[in-house]
């Protein structure tokens, strides 16, 4: 009987053991596993116009005749500006390299807050901040990085390739993109500390 006894007490306990190591390998919860997904970056694609793969003519075949052509200020890209109304109205530059579309930018007609753009666009969205990588540009301009603590907030819909920068809760510009704004260090190397050097101790 005390053998029986002994025999099932050792079952028990590699079947506790057993449990515990599962939980310790359990996968990741669904909450973070959503999560995770939101971060990874999608296709963008504006009205069947595919950022990176659609060309100028596909452009012009799908929004008709610019209103303007020129080029961005900063790098000389090439763009085309349009009059839309959806998703929402405002005005539409297509930037472009080659004749491929490399970014579609939206600003909007009406004043969106960052609550009436997200009934328009879903919840499935995150919030990033980004700062300025200060060794790469000046005066405030030139490429970001992410950053928790920086003061540039964006609304992204990442699944969808899409951007929003956001100024005091106010979208700014609805942007498509091949990818997130900006990588997610500082491209900037890291300076050492160094130490200060010791005065000898006087006389």
């Amino acid at each position: 009987m005390k053998i029986v006894n002994a025999i099932v007490l050792v079952v028990m306990i590699c079947a506790m053991q057993a449990g515990l190591d599962a939980g310790a390998q359990a996968p990741p919860s669904k909450k973070a596993s959503r999560q995770s997904a939101k971060r990874k970056w999608g296709t963008a694609v504006y009205r069947g116009l595919v950022v990176g793969k659609s060309s100028k003519a596909d452009a012009l075949k799908v929004l008709g005749k610019p209103e303007w052509t020129g080029e961005e200020s900063e790098t000389l890209t090439p763009m085309m500006g349009f009059t839309v109304s959806e998703p929402v109205a405002g005005r539409l530059s297509v930037l472009l390299d080659h004749d491929i579309i490399i970014e579609i930018r939206l600003s909007p007609k009406e004043t969106y807050t960052k609550s009436s753009i997200v009934k328009v666009f879903g919840p499935d969205y995150i919030i990033v901040h980004y700062s300025f990588d200060e060794c790469l540009g000046e005066g405030g301009s030139g490429p970001i990085y992410e950053n928790p603590d920086g003061d540039i907030e964006s609304l992204e819909y990442r699944l969808r390739g899409m951007a929003m920068n956001l100024h005091n809760d106010d979208v700014e510009e609805i942007s498509w993109l091949k990818g997130p704004l900006g990588p997610t260090h500082s491209q900037c190397p890291k300076t050492k500390k160094t130490r200060p050097t010791a005065k000898p101790a006087s006389k």
